[in-house]
C-alpha cells in the first residue's frame, strides 16, 4: 500500500522545485538561451503541482494523482524541448496519445486511478529517452549541445524511470528521495547548461577569430589585384563567404545591362534554374554555362531577393519546388541552400548564393546571420574598391585633389535629414577640398539614430584616408551593437595599429531616442555636446572621458545616457569653428559660439518656428562675421539636432 505524502514533504519537494525554476531562468535572461523556455515551463508544472499538495488540504489519493500528473507535464515539456532539434516530433505525439489514454482509462475505471497512473510517468521518461537519442546534430548547429549532454541525461531518464517505478512501494524519507530523483532529468539538463553555454560562447569566439583570419586574406588578395576592376575582387570574395559558413559552392549574381548574370562561381554550384545534362559532369563546362547565360528577373527565388533585398534561406532544398529537381540529381545533389543581397551603395546591386551539397549540416538562421555579416563586409569593401579606383584614375589624370573631395563628400550623409523624428543638419567644411572631419548620420532600428563627428589630426588627402577607415569601421560597428560606447572601441580596434600615432582622430558619438526623449553620449576625445532646451536657453555641454582613437589598441569607452526631451536641442561640432580666427588674431571660442546657438534658438522659439538647418545657418553666419574674411586654419565639421 502506498504511504502518504506529508505536509512536510511536499514542503521539501516545493522548494527544489522552485530552485529547479531558477535555475532554468537563469540561463533563459543571462545567457540569452531562448531554447530552454520548454524547461522553464516543466520546472512551473512540477513546482505548481508541489504548491497545491503543500498548501491545499488534499486528501492523500488525491495528493499522489498530483504528483503523478505533475510529473506527467515536465515529462511532456522535456520531450518538446528535445523537439527543437528535430525536423519532426513524433516522439512528441506518440506521449501525448500514451498520456490522453491513460487519462481516459482513469475516467472510465475511476477506482482504480491511481494505479493505473502510477505507470505514466516511467513510461513518458522512457519516451523522452528516445527522443533525447533521435535528436540529429547535422539538423542543427545548436543541436550539439543537446548530443553532448546525451550520456548524462540519458543515464538521469533511466534513473528517473526507475525511482518512479519503486516510490509507490516506499515509504518515509526514501519515498521523498525516490521522488526527488525522478526529477534528475530536468536537474541534469540545468548543471548542463552551463558547459553547454560555454561551448557556445567558444563555438562563436573561434568564429570570430575565423571571420578576422578570412578577412585578411581576402583583403591581402584583392589588394595583389593589378587591375582596378571591381569585378575582379567577386572570385576572392565568394572564396571567403564559402570558408567562413563552411558551404561547399556558391555564386554571386550582378545586374549586366538590365539582366542578372552570374559574375563568379565556385564550386559545382546548382543555380534555380534548369541546366542540361550534357554540362552537369563537368565543373568547368558547368561554371562556362553559368556564366555566359542570362538569367532573367522571372528566376522565382533570385528575383524576390533583388526585389526585396530581404536574405532567403532554405535549410532542406528538397522542400523547395524550384530546388527539388536539383536535391534529388545524383549528380548535383543539392542539400541546403541560401542567397543574401548585395547591398552596395544603399541600392541592391546583385546578391550571393551559397549551397551544401556534401556538407551534412542544414544551413540555420544563425548561418545565415554570419553570412549576412560578411555578405556586408564584402559589399562594404567594394564600396571602398570603388571609391579607391576611382581616385587612382583621378590621379592618373592630375584632378585628384578634386576627385578626392568629391569622393570624401560622398561619403557624407545628407546634409539635411529627418529620422525617427528627428530634425537633423550638417556641415563639412574641408580647409584644402578633402580633410580629415567627418560626420554621418545612421538610421537604427526602432526611433534611434546615431550621430557621429570626428576628426582627424592632420588636413588632406592622409587624413582623408584616415577618416575614410573611422567611417568604415563606425558603419561596421553600427550594424553589430547600439552601444555607443562598443561603437567607439571597434572603430579605435579599427584605426590601431592601421595608421601612425600621429593619425589619431577624436570621435564624438550621440544615439538619440525620440520615442523615449533620451541621448546617449560617448566620446575618443572629443569636444562635449552642446545642450539646448525647447525654450532655447544653452543647458551646457555634456562630456565623456576617453582617449582619441588610434592611439592605444585596448581601450574601453564608457557611455552617458541624458534626457533628451521633444523640441531640445543638440550640437556637435570640430575645433575648427572654435579657432576661426578674426583679422587681429582673436579665435572666435567657446563663449562665442555658446551666444551664437542660443541667440538663433531663442529666435526661432520666439517666432514660433523650428529648424535645425536655420541654427546651423547661423552659427555658420556668425563665424564668418567674426572671422571677416580671415582664411579658415583648420576643417569645420557641425551637427545641429533638435528633437
Amino acid at each position: 500500500m502506498v504511504n502518504n505524502i506529508t505536509v512536510s514533504s511536499a514542503g521539501v519537494l516545493f522548494f527544489f522545485s522552485l530552485s529547479l525554476v531558477a535555475i532554468f531562468v537563469f540561463f533563459s535572461r543571462i545567457c540569452n538561451r531562448e531554447d530552454v523556455r520548454p524547461l522553464i515551463l516543466a520546472a512551473l508544472i512540477i513546482l505548481l503541482r508541489d504548491g497545491i499538495i503543500w498548501f491545499a488540504p488534499l486528501s492523500p489519493p488525491v495528493r499522489k494523482l498530483f504528483l503523478v500528473w505533475g510529473m506527467t507535464g515536465g515529462f511532456l515539456c522535456l520531450i518538446v524541448w528535445t523537439g527543437l532539434y528535430r525536423r519532426t516530433n513524433r516522439t512528441l505525439w506518440t506521449a501525448i496519445g500514451v498520456t490522453l489514454g491513460v487519462g481516459l482509462l482513469c475516467l472510465l475505471f475511476p477506482s482504480g486511478i491511481y494505479r493505473r497512473s502510477f505507470f505514466l510517468p516511467p513510461i513518458l521518461a522512457g519516451l523522452a529517452g528516445i527522443a533525447l537519442f533521435r535528436v540529429d546534430r547535422y539538423n542543427l548547429a545548436s543541436a550539439q549541445d543537446v548530443e553532448d549532454m546525451r550520456p548524462y541525461l540519458g543515464t538521469a531518464l533511466v534513473v528517473s524511470a526507475v525511482s518512479l517505478l519503486l516510490w509507490p512501494l516506499a515509504s518515509g524519507r526514501f519515498q521523498i528521495a525516490l521522488l526527488l530523483a525522478g526529477t534528475a532529468p530536468f536537474w541534469t539538463a540545468g548543471v548542463a547548461l552551463f558547459p553547454s553555454s560555454v561551448r557556445a560562447f567558444q563555438r562563436e569566439v573561434r568564429f570570430q577569430q575565423q571571420n578576422t583570419d578570412y578577412i585578411f586574406d581576402f583583403m591581402s588578395k584583392i589588394g595583389d589585384l593589378r587591375e582596378r576592376d571591381t569585378h575582379l575582387i567577386l572570385p576572392p570574395a565568394l572564396e571567403t563567404i564559402l570558408r567562413a559558413t563552411h558551404a561547399d559552392c556558391g555564386a554571386v549574381v550582378t545586374e549586366v545591362e538590365g539582366e542578372l548574370r552570374i559574375r563568379a562561381v565556385h564550386g559545382f554550384f546548382p543555380p534555380p534554374v534548369p541546366i542540361p545534362d550534357i554540362v552537369k559532369t563537368k565543373p568547368l563546362a558547368l561554371r562556362n554555362y553559368l556564366e555566359q547565360i542570362p538569367l532573367g528577373f522571372a528566376t522565382p527565388l533570385w528575383g524576390e531577393v533583388l526585389k526585396t533585398g530581404t536574405p532567403l534561406l532554405i535549410p532542406e532544398a528538397r522542400k523547395n519546388p524550384a530546388l527539388a529537381v536539383h536535391a534529388e540529381d545524383r549528380v548535383l545533389h543539392l542539400r541546403s541552400f541560401m542567397t543574401l543581397p548585395l547591398v552596395i551603395n544603399q541600392r541592391v546591386s546583385g546578391l550571393v548564393s551559397i549551397a551544401r551539397r556534401d556538407n551534412p549540416q542544414l544551413f540555420n538562421r544563425a548561418d545565415l546571420s554570419r553570412a549576412q555579416s560578411m555578405v556586408n563586409f564584402v559589399a562594404l569593401a567594394m564600396e571602398n574598391y570603388e571609391a579607391y579606383a576611382r581616385l587612382l584614375k583621378a590621379r592618373r589624370l592630375e584632378r585628384d585633389l578634386e576627385i578626392a573631395s568629391t569622393i570624401q563628400e560622398s561619403f557624407l550623409a545628407p546634409a539635411d535629414v529627418s529620422a525617427s523624428g528627428a530634425d537633423i543638419a550638417a556641415v563639412c567644411r574641408p580647409v584644402r577640398g578633402v580633410g580629415g572631419d567627418y560626420y554621418d548620420i545612421v538610421s537604427l532600428d526602432g526611433d534611434r539614430v546615431a550621430l557621429i563627428v570626428g576628426d582627424v589630426a592632420g588636413k588632406g588627402v592622409p587624413a582623408a584616408l584616415v577618416m575614410m577607415i573611422v567611417r568604415t569601421a563606425a558603419r561596421l560597428a553600427l550594424e553589430e551593437t547600439c552601444d555607443a560606447g562598443e561603437v567607439l572601441r571597434m572603430i579605435n580596434a579599427a584605426v590601431s595599429g592601421s595608421v601612425g600615432e600621429d593619425r589619431f582622430a577624436t570621435v564624438g558619438i550621440v544615439i538619440i531616442n525620440t520615442a523615449r526623449g533620451e541621448a546617449v553620449v560617448a566620446s575618443a576625445g572629443h569636444h562635449p555636446l552642446l545642450l539646448v532646451s525647447p525654450e532655447g536657453r544653452v543647458q551646457g555641454e555634456f562630456d565623456v572621458e576617453g582617449l582619441p582613437v588610434g592611439i592605444e589598441p585596448n581601450v574601453r569607452y564608457p557611455s552617458r545616457t541624458i534626457s533628451f526631451p521633444a523640441g531640445s536641442w543638440g550640437i556637435l561640432y570640430t575645433d575648427g569653428f572654435l579657432e576661426a580666427v578674426n583679422r587681429q588674431g582673436d579665435e572666435f571660442g567657446l563663449q562665442r559660439l555658446i551666444e551664437a546657438v542660443q541667440n538663433e534658438a531663442e529666435a526661432l522659439v520666439e517666432a514660433g518656428r523650428s529648424g535645425a538647418r536655420a541654427v546651423l545657418n547661423g552659427v555658420v553666419s556668425s563665424v564668418s562675421a567674426f572671422a571677416e574674411g580671415t582664411p579658415a586654419q583648420d576643417d569645420m565639421t557641425m551637427i545641429v539636432f533638435r528633437g
